[in-house]
């Protein structure tokens, strides 16, 4: 209520606020001072966000966000999968290496491993050997193969019932996709898998969050070396006047105790 043109007026009076007031008045300045403040809260009014630059500004943010996340896991995860590979670690399914057990006439039970080949590539030379099979793929290791494989299979019934002949569970194809049915599963796993970022934005919580609960202001008066002067002088004044008072107050006290006439003195002339 401070700040409302009503509270402006009012302390503004008649205005000619220099002929009712000097200048280190306060009331001289008050209408300025408060006239300063109604602007500065039209100012951080506008300092808020709009909706619609929130809106955008909230985007840039989820979108650098997607891309962070997204690139730090592929990174690790390829990390990962080159150390694995490069180090021809053998697969728990022995898709990539096989034991090959030696002559059943010899004394001693051993076993070396050899690569698995597919194709004309081989495990040994390369942890990246890929090759169809049933209309899907297989490789060296598994996560290879899957990830080679194209979205389009899992939406091809016919694709899904040629894996018949070792499960008879009943699949149905999946729904509809925003990735492209050409897209492999890599691809799709370098997008996090995931469909579609919801964000739920309301621009009233965010203006209610940052309003302020009220406009407020301090005045400090200061005093100048003219005014400290002016201070001064009267304080002086003020002492040499009390100072005259009770030096004619202590005057006539003592004359009055001069003229005092002792009994004594009186008794003795008599």
């Amino acid at each position: 209520q401070f700040i409302s043109d009503e509270w402006i007026h009012y302390i503004y009076g008649e205005g000619n606020l220099s002929r009712r007031f000097s200048f280190d008045d306060y009331r001289y300045s008050a209408p300025g001072q408060f006239l300063l403040l109604s602007s500065l809260c039209k100012l951080r009014q506008k300092k808020l966000l709009s909706e619609n630059l929130l809106i955008e500004e909230i985007e840039i943010i989820l979108n650098r966000l997607q891309l962070t996340a997204s690139k730090s896991f592929i990174n690790l995860f390829n990390l990962i999968r080159e150390i694995i590979g490069l180090n021809m670690i053998m697969s728990g399914l022995m898709t990539n290496w096989e034991y090959v057990p030696q002559s059943a006439f010899s004394p001693y039970l051993q076993a070396y491993t050899v690569p698995v080949s597919y194709g004309e590539c081989n495990c040994g030379l390369s942890f990246k050997c890929t090759q169809s099979s049933g209309g899907m793929m297989s490789g060296c290791y598994p996560l290879k193969s899957i990830l080679q494989r194209k979205l389009y299979r899992f939406y091809d019934q016919n694709c899904i019932d040629s894996n018949g002949n070792f499960t008879r569970l009943n699949m149905s194809t999946l729904e509809k996709s925003q990735f492209n049915l050409n897209s492999t599963i890599e691809s799709i796993l370098n997008n996090l898998m995931i469909e579609e970022y919801k964000s739920n934005l309301s621009y009233e919580n965010y203006f209610s969050q940052c309003q302020p609960l009220s406009c407020s202001y301090s005045y400090i008066k200061t005093h100048d070396v003219t005014q400290t002067i002016i201070f001064l002088i009267s304080l002086y004044g003020g002492l040499v006047l009390i100072t005259r008072c009770l030096a004619i107050i202590f005057a006539k006290l003592y004359e009055h105790k001069k003229n005092r006439i002792k009994p004594e003195a009186l008794q003795q002339n008599i």
